[in-house]
């Protein structure tokens, strides 16, 4: 080392020693190597600079040499009492200021904006980011490069990478974003805000309420302020209002394409209805127009945005990037069901089913909710074979209905009477819910009365849901009953006959859910062998449409003249000429229609209606529907005249009901309309045997029909009688 390198070193020691910071000889000679100060001309340089000023190394200066800069940073990244130089453009502290702007330093960012070039690409008048052989290029050219761009490993979409794996594979600045377990919903996601509790993704994430800067509301804020921008809310920031380049009117612009500026309603419904290109002829999302005015899709207008699915090269919305709404759907499903990079055998096909089923953006919506997330995740977790046992695991909730639905339709989980094993699921979830002393009771109630009888009954003519919600009633009135007991602390043994009567209060329904489980205590000696329920024989009903406000609801759904669909008017009819039950509606399939060159037949029960021509038109329009719809076939092949929202399942009553009572059809009385017409015209067995009705009932309204009859015969006689006298 010579005598100047010597002493240059000797003066950059104890420059920092004047300045209280402490460093061995050994270390700064590294730290110099670092800084790019080896030579002996910068070294003394440096020593020359630090001998000029008194406090250089707390008072930056950006007019020092290059190689104090650089010293400064790496100091003050080391953790010395440094302050490094600044960018003397822009305030960024970087650890190479090799550029000179006015005898000041700066960055290359700053210099690079100092001078404008001519992008060889764009062939606009910008700043310089890089250059090329022939010339460079601007920040929008380099950033849409098309040579810089790679398939992301993780999602397969080429972009500019934003970092490499152990393997030197290339992620996209989505893929390359860590994701973490929410503390607030359980999904794995990215982090909106890591808190002192936990990692928060961005629907769980509230923004703190802050001052507008602009007019000082107190609220969420939209934009944050940065360069130069204050604080703004929702409110004010607003998006600028140009003529829409499609609809022409003056609306917010909500993008930008080679037509012009787009709204809202008009950029949704290009991007829903993709059609031919007038250049290539391919089915693309439209957003410019040749020279002659046709429109073409981006790729042939010299833009790069294009709606094409990577994947699947079908054009439209997308919810991934460059991934239609379907795969979208496949991808988002993948991610749930995957657990430790791979996928259980089962459920290798739950993507493609998901994505061929339904509305594409309705199931992306459902895939979002932590109920779907959470029956997904546990079927992909546990570790015994997928079966119903492990489906039953899942909270209850409809979420849990429709997946089950979903697995048998796709073959996954087989096909099982789903109203009775529904029932016996609540059963268990029920009194495992209950006190000991109430479940002891419940459980050997439920499962030896109520559902012991519905077993049978299954195995005999069939389970439907009216029936299984009729006995999860009479579970839950025996437990009213003794939440009703344990209020008044009395136990379930010192029940007493005037206690039950009391209790039931003369309710006819109370009363008739209530006797099986009083029956049942009886027999087991848990309360006393004389305790009885009085039931109330049900009276014949009192409200009965008006004849010729029926007959108009018949005239009015046979000729169409109202807004009801065809489904409806169905429907209505059968309950209007029939006094069809809703669950016997609810569950009419294909099977069910007899059609032949001179009638139409329908089977409400055992034997086949023949109905009228003009009914069997509007019966036989209806089953050609169903036949095209996949979302109504049944396990047997047949088909559902009335489909529900889940597929291969029915209409549910309420639905129907609901959808009755909006077409001005109350099906209660206007089922009583009906029956009581047909009562008189038709024998109570012949009735009964059409109908599906017992021969009680039919009986009952036979007598009701001749009963009112005999009474409006007897009171015109009676009129015509005191007439006659008048008259005489």
């Amino acid at each position: 080392m010579t005598a100047a390198v010597t002493t240059a070193l000797t003066a950059i020691a104890d420059s920092l020693a004047a300045a209280d910071i402490v460093i061995a000889d050994s270390e700064l000679e590294t730290l110099l190597q670092r800084a790019e100060a080896a030579k002996p001309r910068s070294r003394q340089s440096l020593a020359a600079y630090l001998a000029e000023l008194d406090t250089p190394w707390t008072t930056p200066n950006p007019h020092c040499p290059y190689v104090f800069a650089r010293v400064a940073y790496l100091l003050w990244q080391s953790g010395y009492l440094v302050q490094p130089v600044p960018c003397a453009q822009c305030g960024r502290i970087t650890p190479k200021l090799d550029r000179v702007i006015e005898g000041a330093r700066c960055c290359g960012w700053c210099a690079s904006r100092r001078t404008e070039h001519v992008c060889e690409r764009c062939g606009q008048l910008g700043y310089r980011v890089t250059t090329t052989e022939t010339g460079g290029l601007c920040s929008r050219c380099y950033q849409k490069d098309p040579a810089r761009r790679e398939p992301c490993s993780g999602c397969g979409r080429r972009h500019v990478p934003s970092t490499r794996t152990a393997e030197g594979l290339s992620l996209c600045g989505n893929c390359a974003r860590p994701k973490y377990v929410c503390v607030g919903c359980g999904r794995v996601d990215h982090a909106k805000k890591l808190t002192s509790a936990g990692p928060l993704c961005q629907r769980c994430y509230q923004a703190p309420a802050r001052a507008c800067g602009q007019c000082g509301t107190i609220g969420p804020v939209a934009v944050r302020a940065q360069r130069g921008v204050v604080d703004l809310c929702f409110r004010c920031v607003q998006t600028p209002h140009e003529h829409c380049a499609i609809c022409t009117h003056q609306r917010p612009v909500h993008t930008r394409w080679p037509l012009g500026p787009v709204c809202l309603p008009c950029y949704r419904r290009t991007i829903a209805h993709p059609q031919t290109c007038a250049a290539c002829g391919d089915t693309k999302v439209l957003i410019a127009a040749d020279a002659t005015g046709a429109q073409v899709c981006g790729p042939c207008s010299g833009a790069s945005l294009d709606y094409a699915c990577h994947r699947c090269g079908h054009s439209g919305p997308q919810h991934y990037a460059g991934m239609c709404l379907r795969c979208s759907v496949a991808q988002a499903t993948r991610g749930l069901i995957t657990v430790d990079g791979t996928i259980r055998p089962e459920l290798e096909q739950l993507p493609a089913v998901l994505a061929d089923r339904g509305q594409p953006a309705s199931t992306l919506r459902w895939l979002s909710k932590p109920a779907a997330e959470a029956v997904l995740h546990t079927l992909a977790s546990d570790p015994e074979p997928l079966t119903h046992a492990t489906l039953d695991q899942c909270p209850p909730t409809n979420t849990r209905h429709w997946v089950r639905a979903m697995l048998v339709e796709a073959n996954i989980l087989p096909r099982r009477d789903e109203p009775i094993e529904r029932f016996e699921t609540w059963v268990n979830e029920l009194t495992a819910g209950l006190p000991a002393h109430q479940s002891s009771l419940i459980g050997p109630y439920a499962r030896w009365a109520v559902l012991r009888a519905a077993r049978r009954r299954a195995r005999r003519r069939g389970y439907t849901n009216g029936a299984a919600d009729s006995g999860r009633e009479r579970i839950r009135t025996a437990v009213r009953l003794l939440d009703h007991l344990d209020q008044q602390g009395i136990a379930i043994g010192d029940l007493t006959q005037p206690m039950i009567d009391g209790w039931t209060a003369g309710n006819a329904e109370r009363s008739a859910d209530i006797t099986g489980f009083i029956h049942w205590l009886a027999q087991r000696g848990v309360t006393a062998s004389d305790l009885s329920v009085v039931r109330q024989r049900r009276a014949m009903p009192s409200e009965i449409a008006c004849e010729d406000a029926h007959h108009a609801r018949i005239d009015r759904l046979l000729h169409g003249d109202g807004a009801e669909d065809l489904s409806t008017r169905v429907a209505g009819l059968l309950v209007l000429l029939y006094g069809a039950r809703l669950t016997q509606i609810q569950q009419l399939t294909t099977g069910d229609i007899t059609t032949s060159a001179a009638s139409t037949q329908i089977k409400l029960a055992q034997h086949p209606l023949q109905l009228p021509d003009a009914v069997g038109a509007l019966v036989n329009e209806l089953a050609a529907a169903a036949r095209n719809n996949w979302r109504a076939r049944t396990h047997d092949g047949q088909h559902y005249l009335f489909p529900g929202g889940q597929p291969g399942m029915p209409i549910h009553t309420a639905t129907l009901s609901r959808k009755l009572t909006d077409a001005d059809i109350p099906d209660r009385i206007s089922r009583n309309r009906a029956l009581l017409a047909l009562a008189n015209d038709v024998p109570a067995a012949v009735l009964a045997a059409q109908l599906g009705l017992h021969a009680t009932t039919t009986s009952g309204w036979a007598k009701f029909a001749q009963r009112d009859w005999s009474a409006y015969t007897a009171r015109r006689l009676e009129s015509l009688s005191e007439q006659t006298e008048e008259t005489a």
